[in-house]
């Protein structure tokens, strides 16, 4: 019994209420009252509520909710009470409304039983949950973006949208609501940041003023396109390449989503080309480039193989295959520390750490598919190299000067790295070594001195407890005749350790018994150019794979040239290179370097 007092508020509850109510003839099914919010869950116009009175009840919903609307109607007549969620009512414009009703009979006792329909729409919420879940996957989309992305406003605040990668650039935790000028120009500009602000400034504010949205393609050449940022971690300074796109709503932009890329290392090497720089090194990442973009599937194709000679073949690192894969890769990350691509050699020693998964049996189908997303990273960055080397032309001659002024650079980025404190000299006798045999001599050169940092040279406050200078020594002695380059390499470091060389072959199987008392110099050199073997318990970017060595005695034996290990101590290390020259010499004479 319903009270007194609320019989009158009836009418306007029913009506107000987001529910939808209606009443069905029990027997024919037939609609005989709804209120205005089922109406308006069917999204039938006003004018058309006297059409809906009369219809059936299985009218309101799709032909394949039929037999559940009917298999409800007979548990609510039985039992009291049916419900269902989830059904998609039908509108009258064709788009479903998805919802949850109630049936409840009523009135069972009186000549026309009914039925009371109670409608909830949860579309609305539906749609919200999507959106939720839409800005969710966008968070997470500009958390894991390698570029920098943030969005400006026509008042030249920023919007919400902005990558992890924008804030770090930014040095910023949040874009949101900050003001274009408090980003993008610092307390104490220099004149080149005044410059690019005025010019970014100048072109966002014409943008947002452009009559034709359309045309904004035709105004990006005003736009500033390089972004110089110093880099917080490390101090350095960074240069980023900016790009800009449009957001148009209603005829106007929005938005303007401005994303800038890290182009320091293609900035370096654009100035090393420009400068004339050349050698082995860029050489060989323009190669791998190269031979990427022409067959993507190149090392990937390798690395089948490899899964092939794995299941044949649990040794693999006596397979000519894969020391030759290791060889190559290796070699080329050299070549990416000789230019300064980090990006580059950080991937390449990924490529082998997952190289080595493969050899330990690993999740081999995992590891693939892992080698070729590391691979295909490249492709953009292929396309940029490619086309710089055509832009500035071939590379000029290599030079005595050239080598000696990467291999110290490389010399210096290798010991910081380390942590270790490193001197490169040079020594030049007789005639400068021919171009052609130059490139080559380059690659054996920075393995040789990438393993003496790694493995001779002490860290800084080791060398002061033996008595030895803070700083290494590497020195390089070049001695060129009409036939042969002879190069000698020392250091002053602890020397090889045999021991742990030995213990390694044992624990590969390649060696048996105790280590010779009397080990030859040359046994031992024979024992440290052998694939695979490395006296470091574990492999890192620069070393632990057995490669470096192998890869000095590889080239070296492919020029029909020979290596020989000298001496080892704990007062250092000193091996010996005789390269033939087959090709006609350079005339040129510089001595002692």
């Amino acid at each position: 019994m319903i009270p007194e007092q609320l019989q009158n508020l009836l009418p306007e509850v029913v009506e107000k209420t987001p529910t939808g109510l209606a009443l069905f003839d029990a027997n024919t099914l037939r609609l005989m009252w709804c209120n205005a919010a089922f109406f308006k869950q069917r999204k039938t116009p006003q004018a058309k509520f006297s059409e809906e009175i009369g219809k059936n009840l299985t009218e309101f919903f799709y032909d394949n909710d039929i037999d559940s609307v009917h298999q409800n109607v007979e548990i609510a007549l039985t039992q009291g009470i049916a419900f269902d969620f989830g059904r998609n009512l039908k509108s009258f414009r064709g788009s479903p409304s998805h919802i949850e009703y109630w049936l409840y009979p009523i009135a069972r006792e009186s000549e026309t039983p009914q039925l009371c329909m109670l409608v909830k729409d949860f579309s609305v919420q539906k749609l919200n949950d999507e959106i939720t879940k839409k800005n969710e996957q966008i968070e997470e989309i500009l958390s894991s973006m390698d570029e920098g992305l943030v969005a400006v406003t026509s008042n030249f605040k920023m919007s919400e949208e902005c990558s992890n990668e924008a804030k770090r650039i930014l040095g910023v935790e949040t874009t949101l609501d900050r003001d274009l000028r408090e980003l993008f120009l610092p307390e104490n500009p220099t004149e080149e940041q005044r410059t690019f602000y005025t010019q970014l400034e100048n072109f966002l504010a014409t943008a947002f003023n452009l009559f034709v949205p359309e045309q904004f393609s035709q105004i990006q050449e005003k736009a500033p396109k390089i972004l110089k940022v110093e880099d917080a971690s490390d101090q350095s300074e960074k240069t980023y390449g900016l790009n800009y796109s449009p957001i148009i709503k209603n005829g106007e932009i929005q938005r303007i989503i401005i994303t800038f890329q890290d182009q320091t290392e293609l900035a370096t090497l654009r100035s090393e080309k420009q400068s004339g720089w050349s050698g082995s090194a860029i050489d060989a990442v323009t190669d791998f480039c190269s031979a990427m973009l022409r067959n993507p599937r190149n090392l990937v194709d390798q690395c089948e193989a490899l899964k092939a000679l794995a299941k044949q073949n649990k040794a693999m690192s006596r397979s000519s295959l894969d020391t030759d894969l290791k060889r190559k890769l290796h070699n080329l990350k050299g070549s990416a520390r000789l230019v300064g691509l980090k990006s580059l050699e950080y991937s390449i020693n990924q490529m082998e750490n997952l190289v080595l998964q493969l050899e330990n049996n690993g999740d081999q189908d995992k590891i693939l598919s892992s080698l070729e997303q590391e691979f295909r990273r490249f492709g953009t960055f292929a396309e940029k190299v490619l086309e710089l080397s055509s832009n500035h032309g071939a590379s000029h001659e290599a030079s005595w000067s050239s080598l000696k002024a990467n291999l110290e650079q490389m010399t210096q980025e290798t010991s910081r790295r380390l942590k270790k404190m490193t001197k490169l000299l040079f020594s030049l006798n007789g005639q400068e070594p021919p171009a052609c045999e130059l490139v080559k001599i380059e690659t054996c050169l920075q393995h040789l001195i990438t393993n003496a940092i790694d493995h001779g040279i002490e860290l800084p406050t080791k060398r002061q407890a033996l008595r030895k200078p803070e700083s290494g020594l590497i020195a390089i002695s070049v001695t060129v005749s009409s036939s042969s380059i002879n190069i000698i390499v020392s250091d002053d470091g602890k020397g090889i350790n045999a021991q742990k060389l030995w213990s390694k072959a044992l624990e590969a199987n390649r060696r048996t018994g105790e280590l010779p008392k009397d080990i030859s110099m040359q046994e031992l050199l024979a024992l440290l150019t052998e694939a695979g073997l490395s006296s470091k318990d574990g492999a890192t970017e620069f070393s632990g794979r057995g490669i470096g060595m192998d890869a000095v005695a590889h080239e070296v034996k492919n020029a029909e040239g020979s290596l020989t290990l000298l001496e080892t101590s704990s007062a250092g290390t000193t091996f010996e290179v005789q390269w033939p020259i087959p090709c006609p010499q350079n005339t040129s004479v510089q001595k002692n370097g």
